[in-house]
């Protein structure tokens, strides 16, 4: 298997034109770990073959080739202690500059990996530094250094509430990200108050809390008034997803403009995002896409959300697994609302095919409300209800339609993990 996996590396780091030191660079690893891939002396971790396959557009061929254990049968040991774990032991203060740069890094690296990260293998890790910071900040710092262990401390809350909410532990994410929150009042960083308060509405708004995942975005709207424009795009977009989901379930009057201008103020935005992500800044023009299709789709304007979801999944990247699985699925809803029942049960399957073995709970609740989309999305059949069973007349795998019956015996959606 080495040498397989070690000329399939080979084989795409000579197509794109990338050396060994540039690879390292933007996974990020230590180069020599990369020389050891090339030359086939060490296979990688899940974790570091998912993320060469991000980086080298491979589409998963490496972490194939790696003969990977899959997630969902738990998080191997680590084999030794993380960078920024050995550069805190070596200067043994409360937290030294160069243990403090390394943990931010993490942080930063946690947060992005999030989109393409099982729940179960990114936490331990996350929990680990948690500790660290929580150890940090209950000694004496100067200033500068405290500021900056509180702005960590809120970032990891950010992503353990997050992780939370995937696996239904509701309380436990609400008491994280209120920990966020206070890390960013506490040192006056409205960006990070506004990027914890949106990643948090993204649990009330995937279990159907619509009014209070909009009244979260107002708030973080206000914080990031000094916030960059690609944050503020991200914000709006947000906004007018979870404003358009009120619409379709309220019908309260002005929703469906106040929908349409949050989201022309996220494309304003997201055209004067001259600035590299940088971060917890994540968000780009497929993400956009993808947000903007899904408000069509709640507008009930199934052509333009037909074509905004399709550009999303076409750019969007294949390592963001749980991202494109629930665009997949609000396509297959606009297919069921459009009569064509089994494309929309193929584009179900595949959905759940893109998370096989790392399926988190707002994948599972979004299955289940395209099997039975709420009346306020119109009188569409369910994909797979009674009503129109079109998942056992479409010529499907076994493997899929077995995925569908295990649905069907899934607890109801506030109950799924």
């Amino acid at each position: 298997m080495g040498m397989d996996f070690a000329g399939a590396l080979r084989s795409h780091m000579a197509e794109r034109g990338i050396s060994g030191n540039a690879l390292a660079r933007r996974v990020p690893c230590d180069k020599a770990l990369i020389s050891r891939f090339v030359n086939g002396k060490q296979k990688p971790s899940g974790k570091l073959a998912r993320r060469l396959d991000e980086v080298l557009e491979t589409g998963g061929e490496l972490a194939a080739l790696a003969d990977l254990t899959p997630p969902d049968r738990g998080v191997q040991p680590r084999a030794g202690p993380e960078p920024w774990e050995l550069a805190d032991a070596l200067t043994a203060t409360p937290v030294s500059m160069a243990a403090l740069g390394f943990m931010e890094r993490a942080a930063a690296s946690f947060a992005t990996s999030y989109p393409f990260t099982p729940p179960g293998e990114l936490a331990p890790g996350v929990q680990v530094m948690l500790a660290r910071a929580k150890d940090a900040l209950a000694h004496p710092q100067p200033a500068r250094v405290r500021v900056r262990c509180v702005r960590l401390a809120g970032v990891l809350c950010g992503v353990a509430g997050q992780l939370a909410d995937d696996v239904g532990r509701h309380d436990r994410a609400r008491g994280y990200f209120d920990a966020g929150e206070v890390a960013g009042a506490e040192i006056g960083d409205g960006d990070l108050i506004a990027w914890i308060l949106a990643t948090r509405s993204l649990g009330p708004y995937f279990r159907g809390e619509y009014s209070n995942a909009t009244a979260m975005l107002g708030r973080a709207e206000a914080a990031a008034a000094g916030s960059s424009a690609r944050r503020r795009a991200w914000l709006a977009a947000l906004s007018a997803r979870a404003t358009a989901a009120l619409s379709s379930r309220a019908h309260e009057p002005g929703t469906v403009r106040a929908a349409m201008i949050s989201l022309d103020r996220a494309s304003t935005h997201m055209d004067s995002a001259v600035e590299p992500p940088r971060a917890t800044e994540f968000f780009d023009r497929p993400r956009l896409a993808g947000i903007a299709g899904t408000t069509m789709l709640l507008l009930r304007d199934t052509s333009r959300a037909k074509d905004m979801l399709g550009d999303a999944l076409a750019h969007r990247s294949t390592a963001d697994a749980k991202g494109r699985a629930l665009l997949t699925l609000d396509l297959a809803e606009c297919f069921a609302a459009d009569g064509e029942p089994e494309h929309a049960a193929r584009l179900g399957a595949d959905a759940l095919d893109i998370v096989r073995g790392s399926v988190v709970r707002p994948v599972l609740v979004r299955t289940q409300a395209v099997r039975a989309p709420p009346c306020g999305l119109g009188k569409m059949p369910g994909l797979l209800g009674t009503s129109a069973p079109a998942w056992r007349r479409s010529p499907l795998p076994p493997e899929r339609k077995a995925d569908f019956r295990a649905l069907d015996r899934c607890p109801a959606p506030g109950h799924c993990v």
